[in-house]
């Protein structure tokens, strides 16, 4: 980071919106998904997308993934596994880094859509 300057307060920035339209619930996330924000991406998924038969969790515009994130995109799977319920992930360029970077462990990739792809 140059000299002067600070990063602003990643929150600022973050956002988690839900709708939920012909049984498919929509939760967009946008800014830095890490410690301090992943809990509300939880909060949505467990509020508004369970009882959904379809989970699309857009995370498009995510331009940071840290290990928080990512601990929520593992929980995310597993709920919706457990409840019946397909889950898709529409992911940024940071959003695919990481989840092959641990090599899917839960079976994230299958659940991916890179988010270029979701324009066409």
């Amino acid at each position: 980071m140059a000299p002067g300057t600070s990063r602003s307060d990643p929150r600022a920035t973050f956002s988690c919106e839900s709708r939920t339209d012909d049984g498919t619930t929509v939760i967009t996330v946008s800014g830095d998904v890490d410690v301090r924000t992943a809990d509300e991406i939880q909060d949505c998924l467990s509020r508004d997308g369970l009882d959904a038969e379809r989970v699309r969790l857009d995370l498009g515009g995510v331009t940071f993934m840290g290990v928080a994130g990512l601990a929520v995109l593992l929980h995310a799977a597993d709920l919706c596994r457990d409840h019946g319920t397909d889950l898709t992930l529409v992911a940024s360029p940071e959003v695919t880094r990481v989840v092959k970077l641990i090599d899917a462990t839960a079976g994230l990739v299958d659940h991916l859509i890179p988010a270029a792809a979701e324009s066409r």
